[in-house]
């Protein structure tokens, strides 16, 4: 949700809220009263935002509407809110207080997942992995000639130190991306090469086409420059890739963003036939296209198809990739395999930026793709145990989800028998488990019936997060 627009649904103010029944202390109506301060005092509700109903509120927060009184009637008190019979409840500013819009922290958010990981909350929202065991030891033998030159260097390299360059160019073209070390850009992770891509090929008003069931972190990076965003109603493959094709041809993106490979929501891979029939509608069109790889190193089938961008090289297409996935969560280096027209002015955002991604970083990236297909078997092996695990654990406690076993990735896309997927997310966040709620991963609110539940987790994590999804079902249903 942007902060400068009205919040008219409970959903909308339960998604800004996220899990503000574990962040506070007190009574459930302070707690509230509390999450609400915070939302408004960081600019995600603004001065004249209309809340909506108090019944309605409570029945997205799962509270009695006594609850929600109460927090309005503290907050009214302290200036934080105002009313008038017959026309609502809206958000004003205590005396002396400054609205600063822009801030983003709720649960509708890439920066709001990440708020909410914290304290005994077992975070099954997002895929954030441990280091694979292979980056110890490349961490404990980070010697020689290469890395003294390195530690002696005083000049930042906005594009990227060249040997980490060449390696991606490498390990891209083992994977079938027509890479040449001169059009990658190297990034502060994957999050940065997506917001700097936006940044380039977008402007306020235009128009992106993404899948139905997308990456967060893209549609926080298309919002953030002030585009709007479209959606086909099925993934790209089968009728999908009709639809995606009739559509970009009728509404004209500016630019179309996809996850071919391992659907970072529902881990779906899109065939070869789809992938070049998109890529010649791209040269056919001139509209960019972004494809995005960040999840393709962890798949349990092969061979996978060649990527999108193998199949033409004459399209303005762009593809992202890290090491997050791969290696190591903490590990912030990704990159973009960008069209020559575009090695300039993403050369220059990208130092104006940060004047380039820390070069230490760099070169443990650089050792670790050097040896990616080790890593990337330790990485599969583990995901596919947790996997596993998870699987036979919500089958066994919860045998009425419903969900398709999937070939890569790092998380399941369930569907509930019945409810809301947003309500079941509060009583889950109150069992002391984070799941995300289907519609904060589509542009268009869909699948109010989908929950997304990530198994990147330890093993003893993953068990204690099903047990807490089997109380919080039971007390929902």
């Amino acid at each position: 949700m942007t902060a400068n627009r009205p919040a008219s649904t409970g959903a909308e103010i339960a998604d800004v809220l996220a899990d503000w029944t574990t962040s506070f202390d007190g009574p459930l109506y302070e707690r509230l009263a509390a999450a609400l301060r915070g939302a408004i005092d960081r600019g995600e509700l603004g001065p004249g935002t209309q809340l909506p109903p108090e019944r309605a509120l409570a029945v997205q927060l799962v509270v009695s509407r006594k609850t929600v009184l109460a927090a309005f009637d503290s907050l009214k008190a302290d200036g934080w809110l105002s009313s008038r019979q017959g026309s609502g409840t809206w958000v004003t500013l205590p005396p002396g207080r400054r609205w600063t819009m822009g801030a983003v922290d709720s649960l509708a958010s890439l920066s709001g997942i990440l708020h909410a990981s914290r304290g005994s909350l077992i975070n099954m929202t997002t895929g954030h992995l441990e280091a694979a065991p292979l980056l110890r030891t490349i961490l404990a033998d980070l010697t020689g000639p290469e890395m003294e030159r390195l530690l002696t260097s005083q000049n930042p390299e906005p594009l990227g130190i060249d040997s980490l360059r060449a390696s991606i160019e490498r390990q891209m073209r083992l994977e079938g991306v027509p890479a040449e070390k001169d059009t990658i850009i190297v990034t502060t992770g994957t999050q940065q090469a997506l917001s700097l891509l936006a940044s380039h090929y977008l402007r306020p008003g235009d128009l992106v086409i993404v899948e139905a069931a997308t990456s967060l972190g893209a549609l926080d990076a298309f919002r953030a420059v002030g585009s709007r965003v479209e959606t086909i109603p099925d993934p790209p493959r089968g009728d999908g890739i009709d639809q995606l094709l009739r559509l970009a041809s009728d509404r004209r993106p500016s630019l179309i963003y996809l996850i071919p490979t391992h659907n970072n929501v529902t881990g779906a891979v899109v065939g070869s036939l789809e992938r070049r029939r998109i890529a010649r509608f791209a040269e056919e069109t001139g509209i960019p296209v972004i494809e995005d790889r960040s999840h393709s190193s962890v798949g349990f089938t092969s061979p996978l198809p060649p990527p999108l961008a193998s199949f033409t090289s004459t399209a303005e297409m762009a593809v992202v990739d890290s090491m997050s996935k791969r290696a190591w969560s903490g590990l912030r280096v990704g990159w973009i395999v960008a069209p020559p027209s575009a090695i300039g002015p993403l050369g220059r955002a990208k130092s104006v930026a940060d004047l380039g991604t820390p070069q230490l970083s760099q070169y443990v990236a650089q050792r670790t793709l050097d040896r990616a297909a080790e890593v990337d078997a330790e990485r599969r092996d583990t995901a596919w145990r947790r996997l596993r695990l998870l699987s036979e654990e919500l089958r066994t406690r919860l045998p009425e989800w419903e969900w398709e076993e999937p070939t890569g990735g790092l998380s399941l896309w369930i569907r509930l028998p019945g409810g809301n997927a947003r309500q079941f997310a509060q009583h889950a966040l109150r069992t002391g488990v984070a799941v995300l709620p289907g519609p904060l991963l589509s542009a268009g609110g869909h699948y109010a019936d989908r929950i997304r539940v990530s198994y990147h987790l330890p093993e003893a994590e993953l068990v204690e997060g099903a047990a807490r999804l089997q109380r919080a079902w039971a007390r929902y249903a």
